[in-house]
């Protein structure tokens, strides 16, 4: 959940400074790379963009036809959600609907109590229908481990010091019962913020990281432990990994997890992308300092959203809730995060509403849209290609991916600018994620006609459009970006 801690929002404040400072010198020292033909500028067709973040994809016939792509391993996809305790008790309600939006991760366990109520004895049954659920829609279950002693007198949400050795069973018997199932483990859920009854330290909790890795090791040597921190806390994250040093552990973690609410609420403001960019680049800079061995260590973000509300002078509608899902989403590919859970799949009863892909009677919002559309042109498991500062300022936002069906480009233009000199020049489709863009009956993507008129020779109004022959063009990776030649190819526009 969103994390309020005011020693949290100073970092982040200070971590915004710093990488603004850094990133806006870097972008300024790119050269533009315009979407232009050279030969044909002339016939170009000027994409207007704004904030809302839009899809372009390099639609080619042959190139749809030779890229029926097989279903990727379950770590290679991005796309999960992020449950919370009381969506969790209607799983067998929203599990199929996400499946069906193309979700393949879902963040979620019961705390230890629920488990194990007594030392000793065990309760499986709610959980084991939870795991076979999960493997009936197609997902994996990244795990919590969380919650004190049931037999103790801490809090509910107490690091269990003074039960280790019962912690630790707790983790072996469950990593071992489910360890066909389950690979990923997360430790804790942000411990750093409200999640922290007795207000144990860094150092308490690298100890339970140490602990929790080598019971789950015991159970399954390929079990994955996360270390996990609410908001983009880097420094709390540093100085456990720093503690298990000096306690003679190093590198007694195999990934970390991130809840960046507050980085990302920063998207609706003015070069608000520049702090999210930065994350894992900070990430990596401190693991190379305080754990070398582990500085390639996967990223994961385990809980972010945008939560729908009007409400002491804050206004977030449905509309600015999917567009902020389909910046997260590219922003993390782009930077090697590993992948990104949205809190949550469908809003619970008697718990905070407004971030669900669901609304409480299980309706899809506008932002469940813009995640099948990402899943579906981005595709399953998306590789990231390279990015392209567009606009004639350079100031726009183009990352482009190489997905199921081809080349993608996800485009937008900062909060407060607009652009209208970007030309494309390959048989482009336009998608608004909000709207448009499922798979037709034979497994291609679909242009639906209500949301896609095809129009030809001539600028296309709105998000953008496409000059009428495709032509190789090139990233500053050297990567290509647009599709194969062919003759009287259809131009898309957004109605």
């Amino acid at each position: 959940m969103p994390a309020t801690d005011d020693r949290l929002s100073a970092v982040l404040r200070t971590c915004t400074r710093m990488v603004g400072r850094a990133f806006r010198a870097r972008v300024r020292n790119i050269p533009q790379q315009p979407l232009q033909c050279a030969a044909r500028a002339s016939h170009g067709a000027a994409s207007s963009f704004a904030s809302m973040a839009v899809l372009l994809f390099a639609y080619s016939v042959s190139l749809l036809a030779e890229n029926g792509a097989p279903t990727p391993p379950p770590n290679a996809v991005p796309w999960g959600i992020a449950s919370s305790a009381g969506s969790m008790a209607t799983f067998a309600e929203w599990l199929p609907k996400m499946s069906a939006v193309g979700v393949r991760w879902v963040r979620m366990f019961p705390e230890w109590r629920s488990v194990e109520p007594a030392r000793g004895s065990w309760k499986w049954d709610s959980l084991d229908a939870m795991v076979r659920s999960a493997a009936e829609n197609h997902s994996e279950i990244e795990a919590i481990l969380m919650g004190s002693a049931p037999w103790s007198r801490d809090g509910s949400h107490a690091f269990p010091m003074n039960n280790l050795a019962d912690w630790s069973d707790f983790v072996s018997a469950s990593v071992d019962r489910y360890k066909q199932q389950i690979h990923c483990w997360e430790v804790w859920n942000e411990g750093n913020g409200g999640f922290n009854d007795h207000h144990n330290t860094t150092a308490d909790y690298a100890t339970l990281v140490t602990a929790t890795r080598a019971a789950a090791k015991k159970a399954d040597p390929n079990a994955q432990i996360g270390m996990t921190v609410a908001s983009f806390d880097a420094p709390y994250l540093n100085q456990a990994i720093l503690a298990q040093a000096r306690d003679g552990h190093p590198n007694s973690f195999d990934f970390l997890c991130i809840h960046p609410y507050e980085i990302a609420d920063g998207l609706a403001d003015a070069n608000g992308e520049i702090p999210f960019l930065w994350m894992a680049h900070l990430l990596r800079d401190a693991l190379a300092a305080s754990a070398p061995d582990r500085r390639d260590a996967d990223i994961w973000i385990t809980e972010v959203s945008r939560r729908i509300e009007n409400k002491n002078g804050r206004i977030s509608s449905e509309e600015d809730a999917a567009r902020a899902l389909v910046k997260i989403h590219t922003m993390a590919l782009a930077q090697g995060i590993k992948r990104t859970l949205w809190f949550e799949a469908r809003d619970p009863v008697g718990e905070d509403q407004g971030f669900g892909l669901l609304d409480r009677e299980g309706n899809p919002r506008v932002a469940c849209n813009a995640m099948k559309a990402m899943t579906t042109w981005l595709g399953a498991a998306p590789i990231y290609q390279g990015w392209l500062a567009l606009g004639a300022a350079g100031h726009g936002y183009g990352f482009v991916f190489r997905g199921a069906w081809g080349p993608v480009m996800a485009a937008w233009m900062p909060a407060g600018k607009t652009d209208n000199s970007t030309t494309l020049t390959a048989d482009a489709l336009v998608i608004d994620p909000l709207t448009g863009g499922g798979l037709g009956a034979e497994g291609w993507p679909a242009v639906d006609p209500d949301l896609f008129t095809p129009i030809r020779n001539r600028p296309a109004r709105g998000f953008g459009g496409a000059v009428p022959h495709a032509r190789w063009q090139k990233l500053p990776l050297g990567r290509r970006l647009f599709g194969r030649r062919r003759s009287q190819p259809p131009v898309w526009r957004v109605r």
